[in-house]
């Protein structure tokens, strides 16, 4: 039976799984990583040891723990976090770390394009980085030779292949041509860019390329493996997540948390997977900069010492014992700035109503409530077209929060058996190669429903009075930090 390899780069690790073709996990594993902040509001990793790195360590154990013969392995793929601008020079080496999606450092050349272009494009962003590099540092500008972002990046390593997928493509911030598919070099040449620092953009489902002997040497793949171009995280958590169906709303809690709602079969974007700025595909509905991420600084902040296993029993214990709205706490979880539904990169983290009353876990079921407001905002943008909802990744094991988000939902919450979006990307790659003619063995045999959340109708009424209250903080708070800004 064939084997599949699915690898994601996420902000904070890399998750992998080996899966033969009916769904059984042979293997999977996860590593981790940090960010590096050499300035405020700056966010970088090292694409040499976060990236490359970790993949080795982890295909390596994989593959000795699933006894797997590498030559089993039908087809790779890789998703991972976007947009992020890593440059390669000539020999393929990393000129300097990588400037991750939550690095707010082109504030200047964001607004020029704006202001000059009138483009429609967030800090986030591949271009606006792009510029700040050229202007900030023209000799590691002048030495670059592609940009790529993490899982380019791996494809590259494997095959030696310099290439995105479309969707990653059309979110370089307008220098990707989605009509005719190609780079827009007229706006490079009055950018004063060179356009051959831009990828060759290929379906995510087209294979880049296979294994070199050198990467089979390194990783113990087999050479000549095939490898997809492989896409972003949120296309690949969609198809592990089940959600593939127009009216499915997933709602992801990873290091960032994000709502998607499905328009438009997802088998029929496959073909191009372009799903970038599509709304007759999916839309962005919620982009929590700081979700998982604000699970990270309250650890550390409180339980620096207590293992990660211990870690998330307790907390989840001591804050089932807050009464919902946590006493009349509020968390506003902006520790990175807000993206949507409304982008502000000045606004910060901010808690709001705190007495003598309050505990430790007070703070914590107020981060998980004021998560679970950020995804409502997004959610009523679609409510009427919304049939299920679908809650995944590492935030989901968390049941408490699962009810939290039922409850402020006011809605039914599916979970399924595996928050892995590495499973979503395995099967990418088998349907890329044939094994699989459409994505509806994603939630039978790869991924079913585990259970099912149904709102408690009292804690439901509470959080329909307190999110309006929360509204208006939040209104509060982005007056505050927008006019600290401007003084």
């Amino acid at each position: 039976m064939p084997v599949l390899l699915g690898v994601d780069i996420g902000t904070l690790g890399l998750k992998a799984v080996l899966v033969n073709s009916s769904g059984h996990i042979l293997a999977s594993g996860y590593t981790s990583h940090g960010i590096k902040y050499p300035q405020p509001g700056w966010a970088e990793q090292d694409p040499e040891e976060d990236w490359w790195g970790e993949f080795v360590l982890l295909v390596k154990d994989l593959l000795a723990r699933a006894e797997v013969n590498p030559s089993e392995i039908a087809a790779i793929g890789i998703s991972g976090l976007v947009p992020a601008l890593c440059l390669l020079d000539p020999e393929g080496v990393p000129l300097r770390p990588a400037l991750l999606y939550c690095d707010n450092r082109a504030g200047t050349e964001l607004r020029e394009l704006k202001e000059k272009y009138g483009m429609q494009i967030t800090l986030e962003q591949v271009l606006p980085k792009l510029l700040w590099l050229k202007k900030h540092e023209p000799e590691v500008y002048e030495r670059g030779d592609v940009v790529l972002n993490p899982h380019s990046y791996i494809v590259y390593r494997l095959t030696g292949c310099k290439t995105t997928d479309v969707d990653t493509a059309n979110i370089f911030g307008g220098l990707f041509d989605p009509a005719r598919m190609e780079w827009r070099k007229d706006l490079c040449r009055e950018l004063q860019l060179n356009p051959q620092l831009l990828p060759e953009p290929l379906p995510a489902t087209a294979v880049a390329g296979t294994v070199t002997r050198t990467a089979a040497s390194v990783t113990g793949l087999a050479p000549g493996t095939p490898v997809i171009t492989g896409t972003g995280d949120s296309f690949a958590t969609l198809l592990a997540a089940g959600v593939t169906e127009p009216g499915e709303l997933m709602l992801y809690l990873g290091t960032t948390g994000t709502a998607i709602l499905v328009h438009r079969p997802l088998v029929e974007a496959a073909r191009t997977i372009h799903i970038s700025d599509q709304p007759s595909t999916v839309e962005f509905c919620a982009n929590i900069l700081a979700c998982g991420q604000a699970i990270n600084w309250y650890r550390h902040s409180f339980f620096p010492d207590l293992p990660e296993s211990r870690f998330y029993s307790l907390v989840e214990r001591e804050a089932g014992l807050v009464p919902p709205g946590a006493q009349g706490l509020y968390f506003l979880p902006h520790l990175m700035g807000r993206r949507l539904p409304r982008p502000a990169p000045m606004v910060r983290g901010t808690l709001f109503g705190l007495t003598p009353l309050h505990r430790r876990p007070h703070i914590f079921r107020g981060l998980l409530e004021g998560i679970a407001y950020e995804f409502k905002q997004g959610y009523l943008r679609a409510a009427s077209e919304v049939t299920r909802v679908v809650i995944t990744g590492g935030g989901a094991r968390n049941r408490l929060w699962r009810q939290i988000l039922s409850d402020v939902l006011g809605r039914e919450i599916d979970y399924p058996r595996h928050h892995n979006t590495a499973l979503g990307t395995a099967y990418l790659a088998g349907y890329a190669i044939g094994i699989f003619g459409d994505f509806s063995e994603l939630r039978k045999g790869w991924n079913p429903v585990a259970g099912r959340h149904t709102p408690d109708a009292e804690a439901s009424r509470y959080y329909q009075r307190a999110f309006a209250s929360y509204l208006r903080l939040n209104e509060a708070a982005h007056e505050l930090y927008e006019s600290e800004k401007e003084a």
